[in-house]
């Protein structure tokens, strides 16, 4: 009994000694690592400071399953392209944004990080800029990585009771893979929390994880280069039917929902940067055909039921020309947020005589 109980220990021993001296050796040469694991474990220069940064503004919720931290002050610094400053204020209970103050809501903005503003100053964001023109109280409750789950559920439990006039939701291509898997997520809840844990602090974890998905599994490709050029993660195992279904049934009980509450909605459709400048481009064209139709079926479901919306691709190709998006990043510079908040704000004013 007791020869077993040395092997045993002898063995953990030997097992912890192992993932402490691979620890050690990562972290000593994390800068050599692939960005995406140094973007997911925080380690390796600017571009672990990012994430850092930036991954310290969530927490875990039950409902939203991410949201944003309550009385955060944080600068998100490291990323090639920007550096900005995240405040956050209460919106009512347990609901933080980002916003600059509010007194009567009369509008709310719902989104991912095209609503939240990534990489502009708060007073930048169209929604800022949009409440300016039109002088009115607009409310952001854009939170990076949401999709139209979240949406619903944000709605549902924290805005309606605020009684809003206009709620303002705004689509960008993940959210259709978001929605995808939020119930998964949501299930899984405390996995989440495991894995969000080992991810911060074991980069042992993180570069067995990557291995495992890109090299061994095999479900997932990753191009990101060290100027951020580009950096997409597909999992070629997605059914888009699949994704149309759950997308189309979620905003069903969106627009069910505001026309019981009589609020008036306007959906708003970004397109990514690919889809503005790469739209002749052999190597994305399966990739952007892919998102075209997306989009074509959300556009036919919204005039079906005579929704309003505002279709941005065509307005950016015709003003490629000027800086509408970040050079490394996908999300919308001071001029592309003011692009959308001229167009947003003349459309809300027809909506609203």
């Amino acid at each position: 009994m007791k020869t077993r109980t040395k092997k045993i220990l002898g063995f953990s021993f030997s097992l912890f000694f192992t993932v402490f001296l691979l620890e050690l050796l990562l972290r000593i040469f994390s800068a050599a690592l692939p960005p995406i694991v140094q973007m997911q474990s925080g380690t390796g220069g600017e571009i672990g400071k990012y994430a850092r940064t930036y991954n310290s503004l969530f927490t875990f919720d039950k409902d939203l399953l991410t949201k944003l931290r309550d009385k955060r002050d944080v600068l998100i610094e490291g990323h090639p392209d920007y550096t900005y400053h995240v405040k956050t204020i209460e919106l009512t209970d347990g609901l933080w944004v980002r916003d600059d103050g509010f007194s009567k809501v009369w509008g709310v903005a719902v989104g991912d990080s095209y609503v939240f503003g990534e990489g502009v100053a708060m007073k930048d964001t169209w929604v800022e800029v949009l409440e300016k023109s039109l002088r009115r109280d607009m409310i952001n409750c854009g939170a990076p990585n949401w999709g139209f789950d979240q949406y619903y559920v944000l709605l549902k439990k924290y805005l309606v009771p605020l009684k809003p006039e206009v709620v303002l939701i705004s689509i960008f291509e993940n959210d259709f893979y978001d929605t995808l898997y939020y119930d998964q997520w949501i299930n899984r809840l405390f996995i989440k929390k495991i894995q969000r844990f080992l991810n911060r602090h074991f980069l042992s974890y993180v570069v067995m994880k990557y291995f495992y998905f890109s090299l061994i599994k095999k479900q997932r490709e990753y191009f990101f280069d060290k100027r951020y050029d580009q950096y997409f993660e597909i999992n070629k195992s997605v059914d888009p039917s699949r994704i149309m279904k759950k997308t189309l049934s979620m905003l069903e009980k969106i627009t069910v929902l505001a026309e019981n509450k009589k609020i008036k909605l306007l959906f708003l459709l970004f397109p990514s940067k690919e889809m503005v400048y790469l739209q002749n481009d052999p190597e994305y064209r399966v990739y952007i055909m892919q998102k075209d139709q997306m989009f074509r079926r959300v556009r036919r479901m919204l005039t079906e039921k005579r929704i309003s919306y505002i279709a941005f691709e065509k307005l950016f190709r015709e003003y490629r020309s000027r800086k509408i998006y970040f050079r490394y990043d996908g999300h919308l510079t001071e001029y592309g947020n003011r692009l959308s908040a001229c167009v947003i704000s003349q459309k809300l004013r027809t909506m609203c005589k």
